[in-house]
């Protein structure tokens, strides 16, 4: 902690303690939910807004387990600044919460983006990344090994939940495109049940 303690101003400490708020667990629950909005209305598909939605809220569980699991405290009071902070220390909620959504946003936007927007969002997303967990480094109420711990569980829940929520959405779609019984408009115009052979 020493290292970051030399580079304590009030201001920085200030302006970092505001920031650190749009990147709490409980906006990123916000962003998220406005991404997958977004995906929603620009897919016309719910797709990958389930996908996104999954792969965050799945982060944001095992991160919660480990945490009571780990049981491990914040670092000392005095290397604190700013907001004093005295829950479960390891993995970093924050950081959790944060890189699974980005890194979410990117691997989706990827797949349809071209060279140079698909290198432009993982830069965005590895930029964000590295800025919320020198953030919550800087401000003292991690350690180090909280903030890598904290990206592994992001990124093993993008590699994990989003091909599978894929998989399983393409299976619910398939079941439903295949229905036993379909309902058909006759030359009526009535609706008849037809059955499938």
């Amino acid at each position: 902690m020493s290292a970051t303690t030399r580079l304590h101003t009030p201001y920085r400490t200030l302006v970092l303690d505001v920031a650190v708020q749009v990147f709490s667990p409980c906006a990123v629950a916000v962003w998220t939910a406005l991404a997958a909005i977004i995906l929603l209305v620009r897919d016309a598909s719910v797709l990958r807004a389930v996908m996104l939605v999954a792969t965050v809220a799945s982060a944001g569980a095992l991160c919660a387990t480990l945490k009571v699991l780990a049981a491990r405290p914040r670092p000392p009071v005095i290397d604190q600044v700013g907001v004093l902070e005295t829950t479960y220390s390891f993995p970093s909620g924050h950081v959790a919460g944060t890189a699974a959504l980005v890194v979410a946003v990117a691997s989706l936007g990827a797949r349809s983006a071209g060279g140079s927007a698909r290198a432009a969002l993982w830069v965005c997303a590895i930029v964000a990344v590295v800025f919320v967990c020198a953030m919550r480094l800087y401000l003292g109420v991690h350690w180090i090994s909280d903030v890598v711990a904290a990206v592994v569980v992001a990124c093993a829940a993008t590699l994990l939940v989003l091909p599978v929520v894929e998989v399983a959405m393409a299976e619910w779609t398939s079941r439903r495109g295949h229905c036993p019984n379909q309902t058909r408009t006759s030359p009526r115009g009535d609706n008849t049940h037809v059955a499938s052979n």
